[in-house]
């Protein structure tokens, strides 16, 4: 076994309200870390480790919520600084914590360890595209297809961090990082829309434009409304190294719908 893509991290859920949630998420994914690397360094042939972190770890909380003036652009270098708990009792927050964390004690390890094999970090923003773990429509009540919905299906919400990539280049991004010739012990950041951010209320004149009959016909309100703003996340990096060009807001919206639409019409013949 010459390569390890390290996928799995707690994810928080409503249900952990007042519950340990250091427990619950922060330790564990903590613990996956590092406990992965020691088992590769145990097998002795590991050559390179990809892990899934997030923008989160190096971006702050208040950048991405336009509670910023942009006179810093956040890039793969930046690490976020650590949340203290009882993270407001919200899981939200410990899940952030835990990626925060699983980023510093990972980097920490590799600094002391020195192992024989190097690691990259890949850190996405809001992942948007087909899920075809979604089968239902309430399925798309959560997760991260639920804020391109939004607007489409009529609903109103609070201000949304403007960043956003496509699940395709995500995974991507995680075998282009496998090459060699990447340098290995760093990061890249996964916005497909840079510094700028994106719209989301863009998604109504997409809908428009892709699924007409569905707006007309009204299965489809397209009348609701999400603001965004600006991301300021430098995404510079992983286009001149991993060479990705990032599929448009436009390709994200197009997926999304035309996955539900599928799923709705599969409900109504059953």
């Amino acid at each position: 076994m010459k390569y390890i893509i390290h996928v799995a991290s707690p994810l928080f859920h409503p249900s952990q309200q007042g519950r340990d949630l250091d427990e619950l998420l922060v330790k564990p994914a903590v613990q996956g870390t590092i406990g992965m690397f020691e088992s590769a360094r145990k097998a002795g042939t590991v050559e390179r480790v990809v892990i899934t972190s997030s923008a989160v770890a190096t971006v702050p909380l208040s950048v991405l919520f336009g509670q910023d003036d942009g006179t810093i652009e956040y890039g793969p270098e930046y690490r976020t600084p650590d949340i203290s708990a009882p993270y407001d009792h919200n899981p939200v927050i410990a899940y952030v914590q835990s990626k925060i964390a699983a980023l510093k004690e990972g980097e920490a390890w590799i600094e002391r360890e020195k192992p024989a094999f190097d690691v990259v970090h890949i850190h996405p923003s809001f992942i948007e595209g087909r899920d075809d773990l979604t089968t239902t429509v309430g399925g798309f009540d959560t997760g991260t297809n639920s804020m391109v919905l939004g607007p489409v299906l009529g609903r109103t919400a609070d201000m949304t961090p403007p960043a956003v990539v496509h699940v395709e280049d995500v995974a991507l991004a995680h075998v282009r990082a496998l090459d060699p010739e990447v340098p290995g012990n760093q990061s890249f950041v996964l916005n497909a829309t840079g510094k700028e951010g994106i719209e989301w209320d863009d998604a109504k004149e997409f809908v428009k434009k892709h699924f007409p009959e569905a707006v007309e016909s009204g299965v489809l309100k397209n009348d609701g409304t999400t603001p965004s703003g600006k991301s300021w996340i430098d995404n510079s990096k992983t286009v001149e190294v991993l060479g990705i060009r990032f599929k448009s807001y436009e390709d994200m919206v197009v997926s999304v719908v035309g996955h539900y639409l599928e799923i709705l019409e599969k409900e109504k013949k059953a």
